[in-house]
């Protein structure tokens, strides 16, 4: 079995400890966050994340989060659990990103 996916934008580093304390070590991450800090790239370094970097209406970043960003970033995507966690908006966006690989998939 895959192991779950977490997918989170804007939260902090506390928060995304806890996220990642309940996952397998080695689950797949990505971070969309405005900036980077010391924390971000040493929970990276430990973790893996894969750190999506820039404005959330920023088009380079919006389809690193889309259904053909998450594809080429995890190619079994649609076949995994994907947790996610931020705000609204890009819970939304994600599951219908989410939505779009599983109906191509099916």
């Amino acid at each position: 079995m895959t192991s779950p996916v977490l997918i989170a934008a804007d939260i902090d580093t506390a928060r995304l400890e806890r996220l990642l304390a309940r996952l397998p070590q080695g689950a797949p991450t990505v971070v969309r966050t405005q900036r980077v800090t010391a924390e971000l790239r040493e929970i990276q370094r430990r973790r893996g994340l894969v750190l999506v970097v820039g404005d959330e209406h920023d088009p380079r970043v919006k389809e690193q989060v889309s259904a053909s960003g998450l594809s080429r970033l995890l190619p079994d995507i649609g076949e995994r659990e994907v947790r996610l966690a931020g705000p609204r908006p890009f819970r939304k966006y994600v599951r219908g990103a989410l939505k779009r690989i599983r109906t191509q998939s099916a």
